[in-house]
């Protein structure tokens, strides 16, 4: 057998490291194909007969070597600003120019611009038209030195609108929206800031010194910022200020497509991807596809049963934290959201959400082929799964599947001696609870 026969069917493999995976995804379809070819020199063609897909452990690796690639040129961007900064200091004068509130202002640019801003005929305070030197251009809105050839390109990638402004070392991805080009300037004057004050625990550095105080904390413990309703403490203030909406259930920023409400302004952001990114993570059990790979891991847990974080009070366990987190709240002698009807409290505010249905009879989870309603959207799920007869949990034992996890662990005792329904009566035992159920109606019921 030749080693191209070893490695069998080629849509199964990875093309870097040429193993089996369960979980694929295609090259040319995901972000990675421009990772792939900007960390490596690998000539990448589709149609060429070899293999398509990449594993996850392999896209792991490439984007730690494409996160060290950035981290590396971001910090050659900002040594390269530090300096022109430093020489540019030495050689300033002062101007009074038009700001953008009309108002004069004192601003202070480097010599060869200044002369440049009295020479021109331009209305502009700042030239940019033409070279500072022979290839480079003064960008009116960031201040910065850009290549001639790429300042139409630079203006449209970070500065598309008026009052919409990106930080180029940042990286677009990364940065946050700035409405005028004046705050995009302190933001960036902040990034050219040397540091100067030094952790002397781990030496880290930091540009301000309530940055390394706040810093300083984590190795001390201390946290005097601390709440009133729950006496959860913070390293910071502003902690603080995120944490304590969780009890005012205060919600201020609002989808403008769904008009679905959120606590904190990043959250927010994370939502909005949902409406226009790429959704190029699939599974390969159900074919649900996902906008973050993370995502498709906890997913993934769905169908291998993996339950990794278990709560240390009553030993549940659960596919991701944040699943475990709300879990924890049923441990909590606190119920912080109260309905506004009955009274009635909660701990969750997902739980006073579906509570709130029984008094407004909503049942918003409709089915497109029955027209049955349910309150909850998981409940429709599940009865999605009696048309499509899809049941992709399956016993390992005797390969009989199910309609969802529930029932396949209800089954798995079967094959067990785990009998967990214990009869009070008679202290007989049972694998399920409607055997348990039965018994006692047949043999215990009231004379």
């Amino acid at each position: 057998m030749t080693e191209l026969e070893k490695l069998g069917d080629l849509n199964k493999i990875c093309r870097i490291c040429l193993k089996e995976d369960n979980i694929l995804l295609n090259l040319f379809d995901s972000k990675f194909f421009h990772i792939i070819t900007s960390v490596t020199s690998l000539v990448l063609k589709q149609g060429d007969f070899w293999p398509e897909n990449i594993c996850q452990s392999c896209r792991n690796k490439f984007s730690e070597f494409y996160k060290f690639k950035q981290f590396c040129e971001k910090n050659n961007e900002l040594l390269k600003s530090l300096i022109s900064v430093k020489l540019a200091n030495q050689n300033k004068k002062e101007y009074v120019v038009q700001g953008e509130t009309g108002e004069n202002e004192i601003e202070y640019v480097e010599e060869e611009v200044a002369e440049t801003i009295c020479q021109s005929n331009d209305s502009s305070p700042y030239y940019n038209n033409g070279p500072l030197t022979d290839n480079k251009v003064w960008c009116k809105d960031c201040h910065s030195h850009i290549e001639s050839s790429n300042i139409e390109i630079h203006k449209e990638e970070y500065h598309p609108k008026n009052d919409s402004h990106f930080c180029y070392i940042c990286s677009k991805d990364n940065s946050s929206t700035y409405k005028t080009a004046k705050q995009l300037r302190a933001h960036i004057k902040y990034h050219r800031q040397i540091p100067k004050f030094q952790c002397e625990f781990c030496h880290k550095w930091f540009r301000l010194k309530h940055q390394k105080m706040v810093h300083m904390r984590i190795h001390t413990g201390e946290r005097p910022a601390t709440c009133n309703l729950c006496d959860k403490s913070f390293r910071d203030p502003k902690y603080l200020r995120v944490h304590s909406k969780s009890h005012t259930g205060e919600k201020p920023y609002k989808c403008s497509i769904c008009e679905k409400r959120f606590a904190f302004q990043f959250t927010l952001n994370v939502h909005m991807k949902s409406h226009s990114a790429k959704r190029e993570n699939m599974c390969s059990v159900c074919g649900k596809t996902f906008i973050y790979l993370h995502t498709l891991r906890i997913h993934s847990r769905v169908h291998t049963g993996e339950r990794p974080y278990r709560c240390k009070l009553c030993f549940s366990s659960f596919i991701s934290a944040s699943v475990l987190n709300a879990h924890m709240l049923i441990h909590s002698d606190q119920k912080r959201f109260q309905c506004q009807l009955c009274s009635k409290k909660f701990k969750r505010t997902g739980d006073l959400k579906v509570h709130m249905r029984s008094h407004t009879g909503e049942k918003p989870y409709a089915c497109t082929l029955c027209s049955k309603k349910y309150k909850m959207s998981w409940h429709l799920t599940e009865h999605m799964k009696t048309h499509t007869g899809e049941k992709n949990f399956i016993c390992e034992n005797c390969s009989k599947s199910f309609y969802n996890m529930q029932s396949l662990q209800i089954h798995r005792r079967s094959h067990s001696d785990e009998k967990t329904y214990k009869c009070t009566e008679c202290n007989k035992s049972f694998v399920h609870r409607t055997s348990l159920s039965s018994h006692k109606r047949k043999h215990h019921t009231c004379k």
